[in-house]
C-alpha cells in the first residue's frame, strides 16, 4: 500500500512538472505573409522549427506571398524560408533564410491563432 501512495505521490508531480513546462500547451496556428524587397513571394514554403523538446518542424506552402499552418508546438521556434525552384521572374529566397542556423527569424508560439509577418531582404 505504501508503494502505491509514493507511486501516486511521484505520478502526480510528474503531471504537474509537465503542465509548469508547458508539456501540455495547445498548440498554435501561425498565418501571414512573407515579402522579400517589399513584394509578395510567389511560392515557397515556410517551416517552424520548435525548440520545445523533440517537436517535429511544421511546414506550410506559401503562394501568392501568404501561408497558413495549424499544429505548430507552443513555444520558441526557429523559422525558416525557401523556394527552391522559383518560378521564372521570381527572385529566389537567399539561402540564409532556409538554414535554422542562419535565418535570424524566430517566433514565440502562443496557444491559438496567431499572425507572423515575414520581410526578407534580398
Amino acid at each position: 500500500m505504501a508503494r502505491l501512495r509514493t507511486f501516486a505521490r511521484g505520478t502526480a508531480l510528474a503531471v504537474l512538472v509537465g503542465s509548469a513546462l508547458g508539456c501540455s500547451q495547445e498548440p498554435g496556428a501561425v498565418s501571414g505573409e512573407v515579402t522579400i524587397g517589399g513584394k509578395p513571394l510567389p511560392g515557397g514554403v515556410i517551416s517552424f522549427h520548435s525548440e520545445v523538446g523533440s517537436s517535429p518542424v511544421v511546414n506550410a506552402p506559401i503562394k501568392d506571398g501568404k501561408y497558413t499552418v495549424s499544429g505548430v508546438p507552443s513555444g520558441n521556434a526557429i523559422v525558416t524560408v525557401g523556394n527552391p525552384r522559383p518560378s521564372p521572374g521570381c527572385r529566389p529566397v537567399p539561402p540564409r533564410y532556409g538554414d535554422p542556423d542562419t535565418s535570424g527569424l524566430t517566433l514565440i508560439v502562443q496557444p491559438g491563432e496567431q499572425t507572423f509577418l515575414v520581410a526578407l531582404t534580398p
